[in-house]
């Protein structure tokens, strides 16, 4: 059985989160661990810190979006963080995920990250947030 750690925000914590914004939110000890859902809404901490400007103003439509054509799928996120390392990736089977072959664009302060369908015209995307090396 695999045991999984959280990190906390802090001083002296490798976290991406930085404390001030714990403190914006309001929360403290295990609540300002990246994999808790403080405010119950389904969505972790690292996730709302990774996808939005500030601690108050987390809204599900700030989360990715993808957009599908005929023959490519885009997936469209905000960057926010200079702290998150935001890696887009691709699987035709859920079991294996790849992160190359996508070709970026931009559009204001978007990044499209497309890639082409599978080969049975389908393909899973997601967007994994990663702290900076």
């Amino acid at each position: 059985m695999l045991a999984k750690t959280s990190r906390s925000a802090g001083p002296d914590s490798n976290c991406p989160i930085p404390p001030h914004w714990v403190e914006e939110k309001e929360l403290s000890g295990s609540e300002s661990d990246e994999d808790a859902d403080d405010n119950e809404n389904g969505v972790k901490i690292i996730v709302e810190f990774s996808l939005t400007p500030h601690a108050q103003a987390f809204d599900i439509t700030v989360l990715p979006q993808i957009d599908v054509e005929p023959t490519m799928i885009h997936l469209r996120y905000q960057p926010l963080r200079d702290s998150v390392q935001y890696q887009p990736l691709w699987s035709d089977d859920l079991s294996h995920w790849d992160n190359h072959g996508f070709e970026y664009s931009y559009d204001d302060e978007e990044t499209i990250a497309s890639i082409s369908k599978g080969p049975d015209g389908h393909r899973f995307l997601k967007l994994k947030a990663l702290s900076q090396p």
